[in-house]
């Protein structure tokens, strides 16, 4: 029985099909991903950016996922991470503003990543996009405007979305889902304290 949100938002997402999309959400999906592409291609002489890659490479594992910035490979974890941050280092990637977020900074480079290391097909890869901004947005416009004020909506409710996406590349179940929601939530985060000092975080935040 479906009684908590969590509950019904895993089982909503587990029925999401590529099949049943319609041509218009599929080719928004399509308009994202190129979107995003151009964006995180456009910051690979951000300073911070750069500064996560040497990070990645100084940890580097199993080569699944690739680096897009800097055309290199490693773990889907560190992929993910750059891909994440320079997608948003010059602010010029995709708004929702009802939910007031950035969906395809946190969402596409999760997604990208696992797919690329499960080696998922290109519809795939669009159910998951779609599965995982359907989500980010939903918690967003559930927490409000007024969550806007403190905490940085692209990093706490990416979270979820993320989560998600990764989750349907992989596959889960309606019950995994909402494990994997819960988990999302406990590591939800993303205050706006960066914007007084002009600390590099925000990039953090979708990495």
């Amino acid at each position: 029985m479906e009684n908590t949100y969590s509950q019904k938002l895993a089982a909503f997402v587990e029925k999401i099909r590529f099949e049943d999309l319609s041509a218009e959400t599929v080719q928004m999906a399509k308009n994202c991903f190129l979107d995003w592409l151009g964006c995180v291609y456009a910051s690979k002489e951000d300073t911070a950016v750069k500064s996560m890659a040497e990070i990645a490479r100084l940890s580097k594992g199993s080569e699944h996922s690739t680096v897009i910035p800097y055309r290199e490979k490693n773990s889907a974890p560190f992929s993910a991470l750059v891909n994440g941050a320079a997608a948003h280092a010059l602010e010029l990637d995709d708004v929702h503003r009802d939910s007031v977020l950035h969906p395809a900074a946190v969402v596409i480079p999760a997604v990208f990543a696992a797919g690329e290391r499960e080696g998922v097909s290109g519809k795939s890869l669009i159910e998951a996009i779609v599965s995982g901004y359907e989500v980010m947005i939903r918690v967003g416009e559930g927490v409000g405007r007024s969550h806007y004020w403190f905490w940085h909506n692209t990093s706490t409710c990416g979270t979820f979305g993320s989560a998600v996406g990764v989750g349907k590349i992989l596959g889960l179940t309606a019950d995994q889902y909402m494990h994997a929601l819960g988990n999302a939530g406990s590591q939800s985060s993303g205050l706006w304290e960066f914007l007084i000092d002009g600390a590099n975080t925000k990039l953090l935040h979708t990495g």
